[in-house]
């Protein structure tokens, strides 16, 4: 029974991990610094797209995803370990822990 209590609560976990990195995923809680690399990046990929063609541009296209996706994994466990140590935090202070 423990197995499906588990189950359930790392669904619920994540799904309001996902809500909550999908409602910080907009330029307006991003600092300027990311908006600016963020920019140079995707004109860099525009340049390099425009002059490779065929099988050169779907290799940088697999690149651009895969870089992408490294980003998202990385975020996940970002968030996992901040929302952690969140939890870890209140709950030591709230038993007059060292915190």
């Amino acid at each position: 029974m423990s197995i499906a209590v588990e189950k359930t609560f790392t669904e619920d976990m994540r799904q309001f991990m996902f809500t909550r990195i999908e409602r910080t995923d907009s330029w307006e809680v991003l600092p300027p610094e990311h908006r600016k690399v963020s920019d140079q990046y995707a004109e860099l990929l525009e340049k390099l797209r425009s002059v490779l063609s065929g099988e050169n541009k779907k290799m940088l296209d697999q690149l651009d995803e895969l870089s992408a996706y490294i980003g998202a994994l990385e975020q996940e466990v970002f968030y996992n370990s901040g929302f952690s140590d969140g939890v870890k935090f209140i709950l030591h202070s709230l038993t007059g822990g060292a915190v």
